[in-house]
């Protein structure tokens, strides 16, 4: 497939969903365990985890999903720069300063209050704010202060330099509910598709994994949970952020179940017939059910979504055609 300029997916303007995903240099195991050298690099999933935790603090996002792989990782997120039209200027002064602080001390990295004259010019340039504001809600600040700051602590580590992804990030819009729901499910059975995992609740370094422990009693917890991920459904008292689904998270656990025990050619893990139904493994009961199909992310489409949401998108982008609408019009209903 022909890869597209980013501006023709991305609306920096607009909220609008995407999923992205990144591959290591040659997709080679540097997230995982490295079979030529024999050296284990599952930490550094870690640090990629940490860092999108970290990054969903200081920018105008949402996430959705995120999976992070031995070679590669995939995330669903949301731009919002509504959000960061709204906030004042001091909040973007405040966002900025912590992505990218001045040191203060090499031992403890702690980085220093943002000093009194740097505050005042930041917060007296015009042009600056609204730089900044278009770049705390921009998709590509988001992944480069992601992967750079990944490949430049993984380098640093093995002693080398060069690249550590293999270029530049995928990325392709999610048009409506459907989508991101498709997406989403794809994304969260990764580990398991991949045989790094026999359930969903097994799967670490993995957005379905925080999801499921936000369902379980405390105490029975396996490790602690995670809080920056937006919630699937709105809260009753109407304060939550937007879900970033149409339905409860329930519902969403029993989808990516349901469809975990489908079994997908050329993919070689799937949740086992014979495991109990996840609510059973979790002491939770719901009743759902919904339909597949799995050759969705073969192929790189920059966009998805039902036929009518391409077709708007395509006239969008001024183009008469869109590939994808006869596959989507079998998929989305």
């Amino acid at each position: 497939m022909p890869s597209f300029a980013r501006k023709c997916i991305v609306d920096p303007e607009v909220v609008g969903t995407y999923h992205c995903t990144s591959r290591c240099v040659r997709r080679a195991h540097l997230c995982g365990y490295d079979e030529l050298n024999e050296v284990n690099y599952d930490h550094r999933k870690l640090w990629v985890e940490d860092r999108i935790e970290f990054l969903s603090q200081c920018f105008f996002v949402d996430i959705g999903n995120y999976a992070v792989m031995c070679n590669h990782f995939h995330i669903n997120i949301r731009i919002r720069p509504d959000l960061a039209e709204q906030v004042p200027d001091e909040e973007i002064v405040e966002r900025w300063w912590r992505l990218f602080p001045k040191i203060s001390c090499v031992s403890t990295s702690r980085p220093i209050e943002i000093p009194s004259i740097i505050r005042h010019e930041w917060l007296n340039d015009k042009k600056w704010l609204m730089e900044r504001r278009k770049r705390l809600s921009s998709l590509s600040w988001f992944m480069r202060c992601l992967c750079e700051y990944i490949a430049r602590k993984a380098n640093k580590e093995d002693g080398v330099k060069g690249r550590f992804w293999e270029g530049r990030f995928k990325s392709q819009a999610l048009l409506d509910d459907a989508a991101v729901l498709a997406a989403g499910t794809y994304i969260d059975l990764n580990p398991v598709r991949a045989g790094l995992s026999d359930s969903p609740e097994d799967s670490d370094f993995c957005s379905i994994q925080d999801r499921i422990h936000s369902l379980i009693d405390t105490s029975l917890r396996v490790k602690p949970r995670r809080n920056f991920l937006s919630p699937i459904e709105r809260a009753s008292d109407g304060l939550s952020p937007d879900p970033f689904i149409d339905m409860n998270v329930e519902e969403y656990i029993a989808l990516v179940d349901w469809y975990g025990r489908c079994i997908v050619e050329g993919k070689r893990g799937y949740i086992p017939a014979d495991a109990p139904d996840i609510f059973d493994r979790i002491g939770f009961k719901i009743k759902c059910g919904a339909t597949w199909l799995s050759e969705l992310f073969k192929k790189n489409r920059r966009a998805l979504g039902s036929e009518n949401s391409l077709r708007k998108y395509a006239e969008s982008i001024g183009q008469h055609w869109i590939h994808g609408v006869s596959f989507s019009r079998e998929v989305f209903v």
